[in-house]
């Protein structure tokens, strides 16, 4: 049997402040069958999420690596080298593509247009992972 491996996004309030942060699922949560998002704490039994997340939001590990050994998630941004064969986009942005049941890169070119591209499972491992979408959607706005 295969093991999902996903990490989370959470938005969730402090004395009445705003937190933002990126999380494992080994911190603090628990993905059920039916796809609920459950947390827990030290010696706690998984609960439903409180009221203090405003958003928790599960990004799924694809199976594979950048050329660091970081491994890619759903909503990594992804910068392409230069030298990349197809020359057409700067950065991407790591989708599941509910159509054809399979994560893909949505490219952002230097020319202003954007689209899908599947690079190859030996490609991933040239690419570079910069940030995600949830922290830093400033470096996609910068392409687009």
């Amino acid at each position: 049997m295969r093991r999902n491996k996903f990490r989370v996004y959470c938005e969730f309030e402090i004395n009445g402040k705003l937190e933002k942060c990126m999380e494992s699922p080994a911190s603090w949560f628990l993905l059920t069958q039916a796809g609920a998002l459950m947390s827990y704490g030290p010696l706690e039994m998984p609960q439903p999420l409180g009221r203090k997340y405003k958003k928790a939001i599960p990004l799924f590990y694809t199976g594979l690596k950048d050329k660091g050994g970081k491994e890619i998630c759903e909503g990594d941004i992804i910068e392409i080298d230069d030298d990349w064969e197809s020359g057409e986009g700067e950065r991407g942005v790591v989708r599941w593509d509910e159509k054809n049941a399979m994560f893909r890169l949505f490219c952002y070119t230097k020319y202003g247009g954007e689209g899908w591209f599947m690079p190859e499972n030996k490609t991933w491992a040239k690419l570079k992972i910069i940030g995600n979408v949830y922290e830093n959607l400033e470096l996609i706005s910068s392409v687009a």
